[in-house]
């Protein structure tokens, strides 16, 4: 089960690079219906790194990793929330990491 979800949370990292593509015009037209500024779309590429670092931390049982969970679950659904018609979605994930979160014994 850990697996899973550690497989399900890598994959919702990466799906952040989106965010980046679409303010450095990388994916196709249309693919958004918000554009994405530059200076949004590095926030984008930051989220990316932050879940898959924390990520990856939480599956080996890093201490503070649930911390950094919860952190970058924040950080996620703040940018979602800026782009809500087309990331909307995106909140399953951070749900999910708010759960590993809670589930987990890396919090001190």
């Amino acid at each position: 089960m850990k697996t899973t979800l550690f497989i399900l949370l890598l994959l919702h990292g990466l799906i952040h690079v989106m965010g980046f593509a679409q303010a450095y015009q990388r994916l196709p037209a249309g693919t958004f219906q918000q554009p994405i500024s530059k200076p949004v779309g590095w926030a984008w590429f930051a989220a990316c790194i932050m879940t898959l670092c924390t990520v990856i931390g939480w599956y080996t049982g890093l201490h503070f990793a649930a911390l950094g969970l919860t952190v970058t679950a924040a950080v996620s659904q703040l940018l979602i929330l800026r782009n809500w018609t087309d990331a909307k979605w995106g909140s399953l994930g951070n749900l999910l990491m708010l759960l590993a979160a809670w589930a987990s014994d890396t919090w001190w």
